[in-house]
């Protein structure tokens, strides 16, 4: 698995990079890789720019002040995150359609619907969120629900989770683990933001890693996915 070398004080620049192991860009169809250690920026500063990591140019990026997240480093097992308060949000360089499979390594804030990936303003946008109960819901522009997850996200620990859709069919996992499917035929959507959707429903808690797949990937290629992210995280 991935090692890492990173500085005990508090100020020090996130700078975990993998070794060459497994990465997510080496399953085909990795339009996204965002992985907080990757922003070179000292602790507790505001993100500007959250480089993607697949190579295909969907970085994220936020310049209101007011709006950007906030890097914490050293937070999950030695692993930065980026820190939402409700009000931060980012952009996506470009963005991808569905269909998709969606990872992500969260811990939210209980309370509010928190939106972890989305569209800007339109009637085809994804969003993937947690709700108010804390559970998982797959929609297309907020209001066509395509389905949700059985379990609750915990609110006090780092759990990875997943979602996969293709029209009408979506699946959810909980730390590696099936947690409900879905099914409303919605048909092509767009993915282009990360913490909020179609401006609203702005993510309240941490997010350390996402990972984007313009495909439904094989149950090989995601229990691969999934023992990636929950050894880095040490998420059991």
């Amino acid at each position: 698995m991935p090692s890492r070398e990173r500085s005990r004080v508090s100020t020090a620049v996130s700078s975990w990079a993998p070794t060459r192991g497994f990465r997510p860009s080496d399953i085909a169809g990795c339009e996204f890789w965002l992985h907080a250690d990757s922003i070179a920026q000292a602790d507790a500063t505001a993100i500007t720019v959250w480089t993607d990591s697949s190579g295909m140019g969907h970085s994220v990026g936020q310049f209101t002040v007011d709006s950007k997240p906030t890097l914490k480093t050293n937070v999950v097992n030695g692993h930065a995150v980026a820190r939402f308060d409700g009000g931060d949000s980012l952009n996506m360089g470009g963005g991808f359609l569905t269909p998709c499979h969606l990872f992500a390594v969260i811990k939210p804030v209980a309370g509010g619907y928190k939106a972890i990936i989305g569209g800007t303003t339109g009637s085809a946008n994804v969003e993937w969120r947690v709700d108010n109960n804390e559970k998982v819901s797959f929609l297309k522009s907020q209001v066509a629900n395509v389905g949700t997850s059985t379990s609750a996200v915990p609110t006090d620990a780092y759990s990875h989770i997943n979602v996969s859709y293709s029209s009408p069919d979506c699946a959810f996992r909980l730390n590696g683990v099936d947690d409900g499917t879905g099914s409303s035929a919605q048909g092509v959507l767009i993915v282009s933001t990360v913490g909020y959707a179609n401006l609203a429903d702005p993510f309240n808690g941490d997010i350390a890693e996402l990972i984007g797949y313009s495909a439904v990937l094989s149950e090989a290629n995601r229990n691969i996915v999934e023992a990636y992210l929950a050894a880095k995280y040490a998420i059991s």
